[in-house]
């Protein structure tokens, strides 16, 4: 429920920093996947046009972020968050 929080948190926060950008309000389309696009310009925009967002997470923290040396792949908080937020912005 805390990771639901955040990420709305985070999304709201996003959205005002978009909205005072001080371009003129634009219409979203809708992609393939039928979620919204952001404004044209944005930062936001860009990672949706990339298709993917880069996140750097600290992998030396147990539980929030550490490597797992059997898939040697980095695991935890953090990374599930950024999961998250790919899942919905993308």
């Amino acid at each position: 429920m805390e990771t639901i929080r955040r990420t709305v948190v985070l999304f709201v926060v996003v959205g005002l920093l978009a909205a005072c950008n001080g371009a003129a309000p634009v219409t979203p389309t809708l992609p393939k996947k039928g979620l919204p696009t952001a404004a044209e310009g944005t930062l936001l925009r860009k990672i949706q046009d990339r298709g993917k967002i880069i996140v750097g997470v600290k992998y030396d923290v147990s539980m929030f972020g550490l490597l797992n040396p059997s898939t040697n792949k980095v695991e935890g908080f953090d990374v599930d968050m950024a999961k998250e937020i790919a899942n919905y912005i993308l």
